[in-house]
């Protein structure tokens, strides 16, 4: 064996020209590949790291429904608009649950969209409707730059730092904590108005497009704006209800006319009194809600508190689902992960491409070595010495290339990471990164993986080569010589 492999040493030394090019062929793929791995993991890191600790925790538990929706609404494109999110169904049932499931930490949200205006400016926000206290304590890299969250049962308005600056450029000045802002949301044929006051300015940990626009407000004002009532129970008078077990055809049943000569019995004195009387607005349900977000305990594993709770909950039937962080955020956290499946296949197509070339390339070198092959075959050497020596040369070649080319891509992240890593000036690359700047991290296990990737390459490559080696018949090679 040693002596095989020391063989291919020298063979592959003396035909290094020939086999140059296939080589930095292969360094150069490996290279790519490590390089793009290493990048879609640093933006799954990153991005991870962003919305679990500033929007969608580590799960969420919501109402099933046959319509996909995440934190920012419906994903539909046509009915988006008016889909409606569902509720969660028995709250204090599903609380009771989740709390003995011990998660690190739990919130609830509403999640809603409405048009914010204040004098000339206007403009739609999604919002999230949350215990405002509850809410910054659970998402720590949320920064609070103005105000502190009241107490619940407070109404409040929390604008998003660039939200905050566009209203302040609109009004030629910046709003002042207390200054009210008119909230509108519509439902079906009706609409309801609130004037929030601003109780402060927030800002997520990177810049974007959707982030941008979200507003934080009070629990009790989100179920306002999307009609979450409850009223208490009417008793009608025996006068109306009578009504309901009479028989309609009866109102019909004569065809003369009724004349009334009494007036309508409404006066102006009666309308006044009604407009001045007090009235009393539906109060605000306080278990509905439509998402709860829940942390997990470090050194838990995501998929394993995942199961496990979707499992608890469905043997109570509560109708309700269990997501991940990416479900729940939708958008940009699916886009990476596609991206990074769709770079993952292409470079399997590649990595086919490079072993037909290796292996075509090989196999004109055995042709090249009949001669050479077939002497050893007439010495005695065992038909397994030479698929051994093939097999050996096959390996140093595609295998040594693919690892330095993973060694070669490390030290090419490296050596930026060290100068201070890339400034992401584009926001939606900002956001997918979840930083400002990108410095790269090469992750050990990665590469292992990789070194793991140019092996099965180089067993793969020596397939038609073996196969050509061993079809030479030592007295023919000879003799064509």
């Amino acid at each position: 064996m040693p002596s095989t492999f020391y063989l291919a040493l020298k063979n592959t030394r003396l035909n290094f020209r020939k086999r140059l090019p296939v080589g930095i062929f292969l360094v150069a793929a490996m290279a790519l590949l490590f390089i793009g791995n290493a990048l879609f993991t640093n933006t799954q890191d990153g991005l991870k790291n962003t919305y679990v600790r500033s929007l969608t925790g580590d799960l969420s538990v919501s109402a099933t429904s046959s319509d996909g929706f995440t934190l920012f609404g419906s994903e539909l494109p046509l009915i988006g608009e008016f889909f409606k999110i569902p509720l969660l169904p028995r709250y204090q049932e599903l609380s009771s649950l989740l709390s003995k499931s011990d998660p690190r930490a739990s919130v609830p949200v509403i999640i809603g969209g409405a048009q914010v205006t204040d004098g000339r400016f206007k403009g739609l926000s999604p919002f999230f409707a949350v215990n405002l206290v509850d809410y910054f304590h659970f998402f720590p890299d949320l920064k609070i730059l103005q105000g502190t969250p009241p107490p619940p049962g407070t109404p409040a308005l929390f604008l998003n730092a660039q939200l905050y600056h566009e209203v302040s450029v609109s009004l030629g000045h910046a709003p002042a904590l207390g200054e009210k802002f008119m909230l509108a949301t519509a439902q079906e044929n009706s609409f309801t108005l609130r004037e929030v006051p601003l109780a402060g300015v927030f800002a997520y940990p990177v810049t974007d497009k959707l982030f941008d626009s979200v507003i934080l407000i009070d629990a009790d004002t989100g179920r306002q704006l999307n009609g979450y009532y409850v009223s208490d129970t009417y008793k009608a008078p025996k006068a109306q209800s009578d009504l309901l077990t009479d028989n309609l055809n009866d109102l019909f049943s004569s065809s003369s006319d009724v004349v009334s000569t009494k007036g309508s019995g409404l006066t102006i004195q009666d309308v006044t009194k009604d407009i001045q009387s007090d009235t009393h607005a539906p109060k605000a349900d306080p278990g509905t809600w439509n998402f709860v977000l829940l942390k997990i305990k470090k050194g838990t594993k995501t998929s394993a508190a995942e199961q496990a709770l979707r499992a608890s909950l469905a043997a109570q039937k509560l109708g309700v689902q269990v997501r991940d962080w990416r479900d729940t955020a939708g958008g940009n956290a699916k886009v990476v992960w596609f991206l990074q499946l769709l770079f993952n296949i292409g470079l399997v197509f590649i990595s086919l491409v490079a072993c037909l070339i290796v292996m075509n390339s090989l196999a004109l070198s055995v042709a090249e070595r009949t001669r050479e092959i077939g002497t050893l075959r007439a010495l005695g050497a065992q038909k397994s010495k030479v698929a051994s020596l093939i097999g050996y040369e096959t390996l140093i070649l595609v295998t040594g290339a693919g690892i330095l080319g993973v060694l070669l891509g490390a030290f090419a992240l490296e050596v930026v990471a060290h100068t201070g890593g890339v400034r992401l000036t584009n926001p939606l690359i900002a956001s997918l990164f979840g930083a400002d700047r990108y410095i790269p991290h090469v992750a050990p296990l990665l590469m292992l993986e990789h070194f793991g990737v140019s092996l099965v390459l180089g067993l793969l490559s020596m397939l038609l080569p073996i196969r050509k080696a061993l079809l030479i018949v030592p007295i023919q090679a000879m003799a064509r010589e």
